[in-house]
């Protein structure tokens, strides 16, 4: 009778518990930085991303590029890139997705950068454009 309750307190306590993890991420990834109030993107974009051995999927990563700047945002972190701070971004393809590795010569944050997207021509023109 006791295992009956407990597995039944377990069976209902795991998802809810899950359920406000997968909350609050998503909350961490859509806050703006200070940079992005009163901006207006050129191109944004919820999105997966890799950062050094962490992978974050659709949608705990939020990529928004901006006339001079850049944010990328997931959990635990926003990186907001600065013009002159990426030396180059490149086209990847894995097995199945397409991905933009992001070049920069800040030491702050991950070396590693993959932003995986659902338009990697968009994102690219727009790094391009913005921010090269």
């Amino acid at each position: 009778m006791v295992g009956l309750i407990i597995s039944i307190v377990l069976l209902t306590l795991i998802p809810i518990v899950f359920i406000i993890f997968l909350r609050k991420t998503r909350r961490d990834c859509e806050r703006l930085a200070p940079e992005e109030i009163g901006q207006w993107p050129v191109y944004q974009e919820k999105a997966g991303g890799r950062f050094n051995a962490i992978n974050w999927t659709i949608p705990f990563v939020r990529v928004a590029v901006y006339e001079g700047f850049a944010v990328v945002a997931y959990p635990r972190n926003t990186i907001v890139f600065k013009k002159g701070e990426i030396r180059g971004v490149e086209h990847i393809n894995r097995m199945i997705s397409q991905g933009l590795k992001i070049y920069h010569n800040r030491k702050d944050i991950p070396d590693l950068i993959i932003i995986w997207t659902k338009d990697i021509t968009a994102l690219k023109q727009a790094f391009e454009r913005c921010l090269l």
